[in-house]
């Protein structure tokens, strides 16, 4: 019988989690359906959104590929804009409203 079947994988990212981070975030290429001979990487560092084709191929020489995409990287350093004066002076216990 002659394998026709395109091998299958899966991504992890290293750290886990899909919340938004200002850190570097690795995808590794696992679970692999079958051994395989070829593999273009066996992980991409992601330092901004984007998304990567990791392709790989069996003892047979089926093809397969997963993409590795990243939405939550934000390296925006955020930038506080004052309404008011540029001195402010509260009393102690007191509340303080922008306007």
């Amino acid at each position: 019988m002659i394998d026709t079947i395109n091998p299958t994988a899966s991504v992890e990212y290293i750290p886990a989690g899909t919340g938004w981070t200002n850190q570097n975030i690795e995808a590794i290429v696992t679970g692999f359906s079958e051994s395989i001979t070829g593999l273009n990487t066996t992980g991409y560092l992601f330092t901004d959104d984007r998304s990567f084709v990791f392709t790989f191929q069996d003892l047979a020489g089926n093809t397969g590929s997963i993409t590795a995409t990243v939405s939550w990287i934000d390296k925006t350093a955020p930038v506080i804009t004052l309404n008011g004066a540029d001195t402010i002076y509260v009393e102690y216990g007191s509340e303080y409203t922008e306007v």
